[in-house]
């Protein structure tokens, strides 16, 4: 059941997120990539430890401990995630944002089906 509602979740917003990028809003589709994204971790957290995260600090911590892979990859993208709550991104930071977010899907489909 928790799986569930975290996969609708990464449905929901990766849908909106090519939607927004489609229209050529990146901000508004790297804020919904980095929501997709976090479903995504919480989803790796709870097969490994069957704990959901609170917080993107415990988010991290978490990760650091269960999925030190997928730790490393969200290292430099939590930056370009907040800078989207003052800034534009460029098309660089919006494509490096996606491309994490393709790499962590591969990661909790592939732990998934070890499950």
């Amino acid at each position: 059941m928790v799986i569930e509602g975290l996969e609708d979740g990464v449905k929901e917003f990766s849908k909106s997120a090519e939607e927004e990028d489609s229209k050529g809003r990146l901000r508004s589709s790297a804020v919904l990539y980095f929501k997709a994204i976090a479903d995504l971790c919480d989803i790796i957290i709870y097969l490994r430890l069957r704990k959901i995260p609170d917080n993107h600090e415990e988010r991290f911590r978490l990760l650091e401990r269960c999925a030190p892979n997928v730790y490393n990859l969200l290292h430099g993208t939590f930056q370009i995630y907040t800078k989207t709550y003052r800034k534009n991104l460029s098309k660089e930071e919006h494509g490096r944002l996606k491309d994490v977010f393709k790499r962590v899907k591969e990661i909790a489909e592939q732990i998934k089906g070890s499950a």
